[in-house]
């Protein structure tokens, strides 16, 4: 019986998942895991690959070599092309970290795609109508497009943490404003140890909305889900949240389901998906 071992790769902390491979696409999101493990993502190209690799050797034996019902899925931070990562935060800059890792483990099956992408494909793993929208606010903010069940080949590239906004009369990224990092930077303490009823949830719930009021007339999803380590506080904020791009947003864009998926699992689950499509699996 075979297996697949998703990754995924922050800029933060790297989650690998394991699953057995017998699965359909319909069991992905329930589906039991097997395995799994995390550390600390180095902010070095080298140090990560080594890391990366002697946690596979130690604590997932079975993908040493090549089996045709074994796969790697790796999702990560930063551009790839399918082969390459380039990834300031991790210090990646064209680095073939599928070939390698493949060629490492004695031509073991790996794939590689963004993590925003990915982490689209598991918040939505599903829904096969509509336009879906992922935004995952951690260390920064990324996100991925869904289009009637399937990735956007559009936006597939989309850095939407990248977008400019006004800031107290100057611009700043939309990262810069509500990813996990500056929430930390703002406020000096961390998401968890602020109590529901602080007014920091309101204050932050604002920055979030700057974005998603600035992104969803041109992108016009159906329905947005909030994910990364921030999703885990959406109950403190989201109240705020929907009540402010309700006040602020063009007309067809102020009343979008808002809603949040499970912060730990989303790209890993979504990983799996991308892996059995690989194998062939329906």
């Amino acid at each position: 019986m075979g297996s697949i071992l998703t990754i995924d790769i922050g800029a933060t902390k790297t989650r690998m998942v394991e699953f057995d491979s017998s699965l359909s696409i319909d069991e992905a999101p329930s589906a039991k895991i097997s395995g799994e493990t995390e550390f600390h993502t180095p902010h070095h190209p080298n140090e990560c690959f080594e890391i990366l690799t002697n946690t596979i050797l130690q604590n997932f034996p079975e993908f040493r070599e090549h089996s045709d019902d074994t796969i790697i899925a790796i999702a990560s931070t930063g551009q790839t092309d399918g082969n390459t990562i380039t990834s300031p935060s991790i210090g990646w800059d064209n680095y073939p970290l599928r070939d390698s890792l493949s060629e490492l483990l004695s031509g073991t099956r790996v794939i590689l795609d963004n993590d925003g992408r990915v982490g689209a494909v598991g918040a939505f793993a599903g829904k096969q109508a509509g336009r879906g929208l992922y935004v995952a606010i951690g260390t920064g903010i990324g996100g991925g497009m869904i289009i009637n069940g399937e990735p956007s080949s559009d936006l597939v590239g989309m850095e939407i943490g990248k977008t400019r906004l006004m800031d107290r009369h100057e611009t700043k990224s939309w990262e810069e404003l509500a990813s996990g990092s500056a929430f930390y930077r703002k406020y000096g303490r961390l998401a968890q140890t602020i109590p529901d009823n602080n007014p920091i949830w309101h204050e932050y719930a604002g920055s979030i909305a700057k974005g998603l009021i600035a992104l969803t007339p041109t992108l016009r999803p159906d329905e947005v889900i909030i994910g990364g380590a921030m999703a885990e506080f959406f109950p403190k904020y989201s109240q705020s949240l929907i009540e402010i791009i309700a006040a602020n947003s063009w007309g067809l864009t102020a009343h979008i389901p808002l809603t949040a998926a499970d912060p730990k699992y989303t790209v890993n689950r979504g990983a799996l998906i991308v892996a059995l499509r690989e194998l062939g699996k329906s």
